[in-house]
């Protein structure tokens, strides 16, 4: 009897993982693995974008400025933020330096702010920032800076809230704060200058008595020392000959009444800056008539200083509210102030009046070709006592004065000036145009 052998199964191989290279069975267990693991990848994956879709909607819906930026540049920008920074959409941000958007002055602080959220991996504390947006807008933000992961790279999430109302409040109170205090030391000096006026004004008078008696009696003495000198070459007074005290004498008194003339002016600037702003007999004034009227006051000084005086007077002006005399001052010191700053007579000076039917003001403007004023005095013109001519008799009250005059008629004095090339001042007042609601809107077309 013949027996047939058939050979053994082979026995398959264990692999790593326990997984038999042999037999079919083990390798549909391989294969439902793999597709298990593709399965949960392919999952995993869904969520991570379920999840990154519902954190960019999140993000977007949020009512604060929100982006997130990976090398310093955007990779995000929700609608709010893209919003306050100028963008139509966030498109318009992505891949932008962060750089772009911040105002110079904070470039260093960012980057360094930036340095440390990512090497620390904590959040840093609010600061304030000031942004420039796409149109070149300044904005004002408070920001908080935190690590964040975006996609899977290690980038940072800014948060900012706009502040630029709060910002210019604050600036508005510390204003009517430096406003307030503005008045009030204004008052104290209407007082002071007011006592000092009067404490002067009486010794004055004195002097300008006295000196125009001197002059008189020295008028009449001086026949009498001529004829008891007469001969007499060797005799002094105060260590002048004879000859010259005739002259000195004279020339003295003169000095003297000159000084106290002076000090008049001085007198009457303080007491017009310390005069209550007591109510006025106010009327219609034609500008044009106030400027024609303060020229022929100013004639001499004019064509002292200038030999080139332009006058462009609009015929046509409105009138406007005021007091003529008040603002005849106000022209007057304008002008006298154009001649001084004058250094040739070949420099000229225009006035010219305008009016503004958009605005419904009329204006004046008095520019000189003189010598300008410094950038740095510049804010100062109508400070009380502050002159740039003080060795000139000057005593820094004219503008004052002539500012506050021009507010009580609810006008504006502005000055524009450039050193070696002149200054110009514009006044603008509200016109009285019967055909016009003195330049209030009340909303009609």
């Amino acid at each position: 009897m013949i027996k047939t052998h058939f050979p053994r199964k082979p026995q398959g191989r264990l692999l790593n993982g326990g997984i038999s290279t042999g037999g079919g069975s083990n390798l549909n267990a391989l294969r439902r693995r793999c597709y298990k693991e593709v399965a949960g990848r392919k999952r995993a994956e869904e969520a991570l974008a379920t999840y990154e879709k519902g954190l960019r909607n999140f993000l977007d819906s949020a009512p604060v400025a929100i982006a997130i930026y990976k090398d310093d540049r955007f990779v995000f920008s929700n609608k709010a933020h893209s919003r306050l920074m100028g963008a139509r959409n966030a498109e318009e941000l992505i891949g932008r330096s962060a750089l772009e958007i911040i105002h110079p002055d904070f470039h260093d602080i960012f980057i360094k702010r930036s340095q440390e959220v990512r090497d620390q991996g904590t959040e840093a504390p609010l600061l304030a920032y000031t942004c420039r947006r796409l149109d070149g807008k300044p904005v004002f933000v408070e920001t908080i800076a935190i690590p964040f992961t975006y996609r899977g790279q290690p980038s940072i999430m800014g948060v900012a809230i706009d502040v630029s109302r709060r910002k210019m409040a604050e600036r508005k109170l510390a204003s009517q704060h430096r406003q307030l205090i503005r008045a009030d030391k204004m008052a104290l000096l209407g007082k002071l200058a007011s006592g000092v006026a009067h404490e002067i004004n009486n010794p004055n008078n004195f002097i300008q008595l006295n000196a125009s008696l001197l002059t008189k009696i020295w008028t009449d003495l001086t026949p009498l020392i001529s004829e008891a000198l007469a001969g007499k070459d060797d005799f002094r007074l105060g260590g002048l000959e004879p000859d010259a005290i005739k002259d000195e004498v004279p020339r003295l008194a003169r000095d003297i009444q000159e000084g106290s003339q002076r000090i008049t002016r001085i007198v009457k600037e303080l007491k017009d800056f310390a005069r209550p702003d007591l109510p006025d007999h106010n009327a219609e004034i034609n500008l044009n008539d106030v400027i024609r009227s303060a020229l022929k006051l100013t004639t001499n000084g004019i064509e002292t200083c200038t030999a080139r005086l332009t006058l462009d007077l609009s015929p046509e002006l409105p009138p406007v509210e005021g007091h003529f005399h008040r603002l005849e001052q106000v022209i007057i010191n304008l002008i006298i102030n154009a001649c001084e700053a004058l250094e040739g007579k070949s420099r000229g000076i225009a006035i010219a009046t305008a009016l503004e039917p958009d605005l419904n003001r009329v204006t004046v403007t008095i520019s000189d070709q003189g010598k300008g004023i410094p950038p740095g005095d510049l804010p100062r013109v109508t400070d009380p006592f502050f002159t740039t001519r003080r060795d000139r008799g000057g005593t820094g009250l004219g503008l004052s004065v002539s500012s506050r005059i021009v507010t009580d008629y609810g006008g504006t004095m502005d000055f524009s000036s450039k050193p070696g090339s002149g200054t110009t001042v514009r006044l603008s007042f509200p016109s009285r145009n019967p055909g016009r609601d003195n330049g209030v809107n009340h909303g009609e077309p």
